[in-house]
């Protein structure tokens, strides 16, 4: 049966008459032609793979995680946990309830669509035409709010999901051509050839939604997706700049920085009984997504417009001055030549133009990197505003969030423990850390020699007397405070795309290599276990390509390498002092189900509580303990193990960063934008009269 957009091929001019006042008219033109591409790409020997269109968008692997699999009852009582733990939570609130919201909503439309796929309902009773459309619109409903809520999120969950859900939307829109929520969810299941999303994808869809419904942002912002994919970035611009004017036009009435006091403390200085917060009033990430998309959408931008900047570089002997010099414009190269170029290092030697060959196109173009770097760490710094740090963090905190974990996972009741006394920490924005003058009172980072030393030596003191089988490790006697952040999915990305922002601006090294330390001290920490895995960062990727190209011109001077600077603390595990009788607990199995002692990087629960896999506890009982998992080596979920590193994802923003950085600083300096306060006349005062 052919889809929709088979019946309905129209150029990207026509279907741009239809787009929202407030859309830009630079990104109509963006998919022109795009249905005789789309065929042209799947006729021919060499077809193509064909899938959905929301398997190309960017970031999914950050939203990978246990959360897919998680029962929703046990992943609604994490949430409310998270929500109800002492700041900073261990996983951002809005993205938390998004993710309930998603599960729920994917969970609700799965039966309807397979019901309608099978034509069986209740009872083995036969489906009518009528019933199985109604079912089927009713799950293109919940489909399009789990879109709204997060794109990303819900492609993910779409992607665990039965292949009924692909095919819903279309079957809608063979009945009813001019169903909203079944083109948005339409355009997220189309299947299209791999790789070739601007070319097979017009804008019609989109600006048919925007002007129907013109003052919701969530099309907006999948339009701004849309169009980066086409380097339209000053339409994604103006596409979210929309959004976030809707946004707060519409006043919603939570977003993830509401609440952040969460529950009040009672005067013994013990918290209260859980809040359980309803649907309507649970914080949302959307003000994050936004912000998060435009800052990329800037930083984009900014990468793209050095090329204009940088004078030709001389030719090569064989008379290419394109990719042999190194000048690839990521808005015409394509992902191999750009590779290719960043491999062979080439460009490293460009010519270097005299200031008066300097165009005044290329001073334009200058000023506009320097602005759009500006407006990208704006947005990026807007983003870590809404999530926290503290420095010393209790130990036993952690403790009771692995307690509701383990008891939400086992369908236990998370209060059944009398409620713990918290005690007041530090506590800081994360957008604070990366100010000019950095906070007072953060611990020392990167750590001397000595105190590196002092703690293998302990960690090597503490394998050394690894418990027995049948013993328990033995917490502390006194609380050792952590250092913790709140987690979410993009935070990794957003911390390097502050740096590569800062490399445009021409931050001094000492500064940068500050911000360097500060990024790689919250990397190490930063953990989004027991709901999100470690994934690949592409800002992270451009960062460590540009390290590793300006590492022989000592650049930036750092202690160690990236990968070890971002290194996770060793675990400790916990001994007992020698002589001391064992507790009563010793003789009693201990848990091994689930809580990932990374959420604590000196957690005291030794290394048979790590499982090696969040999925799953391995074969037999978890709650038997075997001899040899005494001695089994401690395992972290850091995202360094073979499955989970760096691989070279890294973009085209890689090569026009280390091109500005080795060549803008022999340029001439750009003039005064007379932007200034001017210099006050100076009156000299006239003499009295004699």
């Amino acid at each position: 049966m052919p889809g929709p957009a088979d019946k309905k091929k129209k150029g990207a001019g026509e279907g741009s008459s239809g787009a929202a006042p407030d859309a830009p008219s630079s990104g109509q033109a963006v998919a022109k032609a795009s249905a005789p591409k789309a065929s042209a790409a799947l006729g021919g020997e060499g077809m193509p793979l064909i899938i959905c269109r929301n398997k190309h968008w960017r970031y999914i692997s950050s939203f990978h995680g246990p959360w897919l699999n998680l029962p929703l009852e046990a992943l609604e009582s994490l949430a409310h946990s998270n929500f109800n733990s002492p700041r900073p939570r261990p996983i951002d609130v809005g993205i938390f309830f998004d993710l309930v919201k998603i599960r729920k909503l994917v969970g609700e439309a799965t039966p309807l669509t397979v019901n309608a796929a099978n034509g069986f309902g209740p009872g083995k009773m036969k489906l009518s035409h009528e019933r199985k459309h109604r079912m089927r619109d009713q799950a293109t409903k919940r489909l399009s709010q789990a879109y709204y809520i997060d794109e990303i999120a819900t492609s993910v969950a779409i992607m665990q999901g039965t292949t009924s859900l692909e095919n819903v939307a279309e079957y809608v829109l063979d009945k009813k051509r001019d169903d909203l929520d079944a083109k948005y969810v339409h355009f997220f299941h189309e299947k299209i050839p791999s790789r070739h999303v601007v070319e097979s994808t017009p804008f019609d869809p989109l600006n048919d939604i925007i002007a129907a419904r013109p003052m919701e942002p969530e099309p907006f912002r999948t339009r701004a997706v849309l169009r980066v994919f086409a380097e339209d970035y000053d339409g994604a611009v103006a596409d979210l700049t929309a959004a976030m004017q809707l946004l707060r036009y519409n006043g919603p009435a939570h977003n993830s920085r509401d609440d952040l006091e969460g529950p009040t403390l009672t005067p013994a200085g013990r918290r209260p009984p859980e809040l359980k917060l309803a649907d309507d009033e649970q914080p949302t990430s959307l003000e994050m997504q936004l912000m998060f998309q435009r800052g990329s959408a800037y930083l984009s931008k900014a990468c793209q417009c050095v090329y204009a900047t940088l004078p030709t570089p001389e030719k090569s002997e064989t008379g290419n001055s394109g990719t042999a010099g190194g000048q690839v414009s990521p808005a015409t190269a394509s992902d191999e030549v750009v590779a290719q170029a960043i491999a062979q290092g080439a460009g490293e030697k460009a010519a270097t133009a005299p200031a008066a060959e300097l165009s005044p196109q290329q001073m334009a173009a200058r000023k506009l990197v320097k602005t759009m770097a500006k407006r990208a760490l704006r947005d990026f710094i807007g983003f870590l505003d809404h999530l926290e740090y503290s420095p010393e963090y209790p130990l036993e905190d952690f403790d009771e969030f692995a307690r509701k974990h383990r008891a939400a996972t086992r369908y236990g009741n998370p209060n059944v423990a009398p409620a713990a006394t918290y005690k007041n920490h530090k506590l800081y924005k994360l957008s604070t850390l990366f100010e000019p003058t950095p906070p007072a009172g953060l611990p020392p980072y990167p750590p001397t020699p000595e105190q590196t030393q002092q703690d293998q030596a302990q960690q090597q003191q503490q394998q050394q007397q690894q418990l027995g089988p049948g013993a328990a490790p033995a917490k502390p006697t006194t609380a050792t405070p952590l250092e913790s952040v709140t987690y979410h999915p993009l935070l990794t990305d957003a911390m390097h795309a502050v740096l590569l922002c800062h490399c445009l601006l021409g931050t001094n090294t000492k500064e940068l290599q500050r911000h360097a330390y500060m990024v790689a001290r919250l990397s190490r920490v930063a953990d989004g276990y027991p709901i999100f895995q470690a994934s690949r960062s592409p800002a992270r990727a451009d960062w460590m390509e540009v390290l590793r190209r300006l590492s022989g011109a000592d650049w930036l001077p750092l202690q160690s390498g990236w990968d070890a600077l971002c290194r996770p603390p060793p675990l400790y595990v916990g001994v007992p002092p020698s002589g001391a009788a064992p507790s009563p607990s010793a003789t009693r199995p201990q848990n091994t189900d689930g809580f990932n002692p990374s959420l604590a990087p000196t957690s005291p629960y030794g290394a048979t509580q790590a499982p090696a896999s969040p999925y799953g506890s391995g074969a037999g009982d978890p709650t038997v303990r075997t001899p040899g998992m005494a001695s089994a080596p401690v395992r972290r979920w850091d995202g360094l193990d073979e499955d989970a590193r760096e691989y070279p994802i890294w973009t085209e923003r890689a090569a026009a960063i280390v091109r500005w950085l080795r060549e803008s600083p022999s340029l001439p300096p750009l003039p005064p934008s007379g932007g200034g306060k001017k210099k006050k006349k100076v009156v000299k005062p006239t003499a009295p009269p004699a």
